[in-house]
């Protein structure tokens, strides 16, 4: 093993040892805190789905704007959009029909 490879399996065995006592002296709440951290950097979501009836000459783009506030998962239109026409197989379509039903897949964070 070169000096290298012994100083990285060093340095790795202290970290690990570092971070156990860490865990153990603070009861835990260490390990509470990184659960939390991973909450936040990658959020947790619950889908609802709403029905919703096409009206005369209304596009994706304008449906998909009046649901932009009921969600937390988007911040730009055009990936709940993706999401809408994913949902109810509408890639490739052009035109919505009045009176046809679509379903909105919306994303709240718990």
């Amino acid at each position: 093993m070169s000096k290298t490879t012994k100083g990285l399996v060093k340095a790795f065995i202290i970290t690990a040892i570092l971070l156990a006592g860490l865990v153990f002296l603070t009861g835990g709440s260490a390990a509470k805190l990184a659960i939390r951290a991973h909450g936040f950097l990658f959020p947790s979501y619950s889908r609802t789905l709403v029905a919703y009836t096409v009206g005369e000459g209304q596009t994706l783009w304008e449906i998909t704007g009046r649901y932009m506030d009921q969600q937390d998962k988007y911040r730009d239109c055009r990936e709940l959009m993706h999401d809408i026409a994913e949902y109810n197989n509408l890639n490739g379509v052009k035109w919505l029909q009045a009176g046809q039903q679509i379903v909105i897949p919306l994303y709240k964070e718990i």
